[in-house]
This record gives structure tokens, sequence and C-alpha cells, in this order.
């Protein structure tokens, strides 16, 4: 499968039955002759699979944690956004397919439900953003989910390369560093940039305040200021580039990243 705007393909996997009759019954459907033109399926490989996890790495084992301020400013950002949810649907569907706040909302939740249940290791801020992503992969649906997965990702690679061990090592100075490395990942795999309409155009000067010695206020103020500034953009990326511009609209993700930088910040200061 791909996309029109996508650059690559995507690999679509079929987990099956353990019952031998119902997987072969499935495969028997999946074998059919077809004659449409995505998706033609005459050719057979013999399953090549393995079940052999001796290879696997250990896994790494995080024990959870409380921490009083990362739990509040999830918790803050998760109510921001379930009071914004609306306002950031509403964007989506004049300019796009109309679930952007939802999927966020779905994330928020999930993240707010793991903390409040003491699922994260918050003392690890490394460890804690890739748990949080594993979430937000689970979570999250679209193209925004994606996002957000890897930048987080990237974020937590960042926090380990520069030996991050605790929260008391951190400063929003390093914050901004870290998150503009974890851009530079995330440019790895899409092509989304700064002036594309996305909710990059809210992050990247974020990210950018930060690593220059600006306060989160002052963060949050660059967030917001391009995350407005979508509104008058062609929009390049997403399913807005196929929808007709409808007055000047902000993008729906950039509004949503704000809606939760605004929790964030609110929480820390």
């Amino acid at each position: 499968m791909t996309g029109l705007a996508m650059p690559g393909v995507s690999i679509s996997l079929l987990v099956l039955p353990e019952d031998d009759t119902l997987r072969n019954d499935l495969l028997a459907l999946a074998d059919q002759s077809a004659h449409c033109p995505g998706w033609v399926n005459q050719t057979w490989i013999e399953d090549a699979g393995c079940t052999d996890e001796s290879a696997l790495a250990p896994a790494v084992q995080v024990k959870p944690a409380s921490n009083e301020v990362w739990e509040r400013a999830i918790v803050t950002a998760y109510r921001n956004v379930v009071a914004d949810e609306p306002q950031v649907t509403l964007l989506d569907q004049l300019m796009g397919d109309g679930d952007c706040g939802q999927v966020l909302l779905s994330g928020a939740t999930a993240i707010n439900d793991a903390a409040q249940s003491t699922q994260l290791p918050l003392n690890d801020p490394a460890a804690a953003l890739a748990r949080i992503s594993s979430i937000v992969e689970d979570a999250m649906g679209g193209t925004s989910g994606i996002i957000y997965c890897l930048f987080l990702d990237g974020l937590a690679q960042q926090l380990r390369s520069l030996n991050v061990a605790d929260n008391s090592s951190l400063t929003t100075q390093l914050w901004g560093q870290a998150m503009l490395g974890a851009l530079d990942t995330l440019y790895q795999y899409t092509t989304a940039r700064p002036g594309h309409r996305t909710l990059i155009d809210a992050l990247e000067p974020f990210a950018s305040s930060l690593a220059s010695g600006g306060s989160l206020q002052q963060a949050l103020d660059a967030a917001d200021k391009g995350a407005a500034a979508t509104a008058h953009m062609q929009p390049k990326r997403g399913r807005a580039v196929y929808v007709q511009q409808k007055g000047e609209l902000a993008d729906a993700g950039a509004a949503g990243l704000v809606s939760v930088l605004k929790g964030i910040v609110s929480a820390l200061q």
C-alpha cells in the first residue's frame, strides 16, 4: 500500500490464528485469485518465518517510579487536551480528515492513565520517554501518532547520548538541545519541515527557543506563534493538501501540539 503524499511503501502483516483449520481457511481466502490492479497475489512464497528467539537480546528492565513534577505535567497536559479537543477536531474537519483531536486525546488519555497507575519510570527521563513513545504507538493512529512516536523515541535517545540519568541534571536548555536532536531523527523519516503547515511549525520554534536559552514561556509563545502562522501557509503535507482552503485556519496538528505544550508549561511554572 502507499499514499499520494507518501514517498515509499508500507508493509501490512496479518497475524494468523494458531488453530490449523482456521489458519488454512484464512490462507486459502487470501490466496484466491484477484484481478484488481492493487492486489496481484498470484505468487506463492513458502513460509520462511522462524520462531526461534534464542538470538534476541535480553530485554532492558526498568522499574516504574513516581515523580511529582512529571505527573503534574502529564495530568495538566491531559486536561488541556480534553478541553481543546473539540476545537482541534473542528479544524481537522474543515481542513483534513476530522480525527486529529480525537487521536490526540486517545494518546493523552493513555499516557495519563499510565501515570496515574504508576506504570512509568519517571525517575529516569529517557526511560520514561521511551515508555511514553510505546504507549503513543499503541494508542494513537494516523500520521500524527507516528510523528509523536518517532519524536519521543528520538528524544529518549538524545537524553541517553547526553548522559542524562535522572531528572536533577535536566535544564530547559538541555531539553531544547535534545529536542532539536530528536527533530533531526524525525527528519530522517518525514519530508515535513517548518513552513509545510504541520505540527512541526509549532514544535521546531519551541525546541529552538529552549535550546538558545529561552524560558519556558518564551518557548511556548514561539510555538503558539508558529501554530498561528500555519493559517497563512499553503498545505504541503498531509490530507489538507487535497482539501480546498477554507479561510485562514490554523493546522490542527500544530494547534493540538500547542495544547499539550501549554499544559506542560503551566504545570512547570
